[in-house]
Formats: structure tokens, C-alpha cells, sequence
């Protein structure tokens, strides 16, 4: 069984991941998912811009939303490549996951489903997160 643990910074839990060969630390926001599970992470503006001008975005997708105060919103959306960094190495299988453009640099519920054998552990007492595969696919 490999396990990969990060220690929460400020109160916050980011995981590292490296998304089309970028290094990021996208923070754990529990908040994040979505109706159908298709969106598991946020990039900020720059970073998808960046992704997509280097061919690593694909399938990109563009929709209208409502907001709670009846306004609505144009959400950009592509596929990208990810995978697990884990004390500065690669951790794991590549996955394929849906991002959204334009918000900050994050993974959610959703992201979380694409990594087929493994479970999200969290140690409160030692304040990190962690994620085990039973198996590596």
C-alpha cells in the first residue's frame, strides 16, 4: 500500500500536483464540487491560459450559469493530465480531470473520484491529509 501525506499550512490543506508537467499546490477545498462530477479542480486565469497555449488542454468547454442572485456567470472548462506530487516526486497514476478556468488553484470532491483504488484519509491530530492506494493502477 503506498500512502502520500501533506501537512496543513496555516490552517489550510493543499496537495501538490503536477498538472501538464506544472508543479502546483492546489488547496483542498471541501466546498468544491459539482452537480455531475464532470469539474475536479480550479486553475487560476494565468495557469490554464498558460496549459492551453502549450496543447495540454483538451475537449475545452464553455457554458452559462445562474448565481443565487439571479446574475449569471460564463464558465470555461478543458481536460488536463494529472498527477500526484508527493514529497517532490511523483505520486501515482496520471488521471484525467476536468478544470475550471479563472478561480483559484484548487481540487474538490470531484478530482478525488478519479483516483480509482485510493481513499482521502484525514489526521486531525497530526493536522495533514493523506492519500493511500490499495493498489496502484
Amino acid at each position: 500500500m503506498k500512502r502520500c501525506c501533506w501537512k496543513a499550512r496555516n490552517g489550510d490543506f493543499y496537495i501538490g500536483l503536477n498538472i501538464g508537467g506544472i508543479a502546483l499546490d492546489m488547496l483542498l477545498d471541501t466546498g468544491f464540487s459539482h452537480p455531475r462530477c464532470e469539474v475536479g479542480i480550479g486553475l487560476e486565469r494565468l495557469i490554464y491560459d498558460r496549459l492551453k497555449g502549450n496543447g495540454k488542454i483538451d475537449n475545452e468547454k464553455t457554458y452559462q450559469r445562474i448565481l443565487a442572485n439571479s446574475s449569471t456567470d460564463i464558465v470555461v472548462t478543458g481536460e488536463v493530465e494529472a498527477q500526484l506530487i508527493c514529497a517532490g516526486h511523483i505520486f501515482g497514476p496520471k488521471v484525467k480531470v476536468r478544470a475550471r478556468k479563472g478561480t483559484y488553484n484548487s481540487v474538490g470532491y470531484c478530482f478525488f473520484k478519479t483516483l480509482k483504488g485510493c481513499r482521502l484519509i484525514w489526521e486531525f491530530e497530526e493536522d495533514e491529509v493523506c492519500i493511500e492506494w490499495k493498489r496502484v493502477v
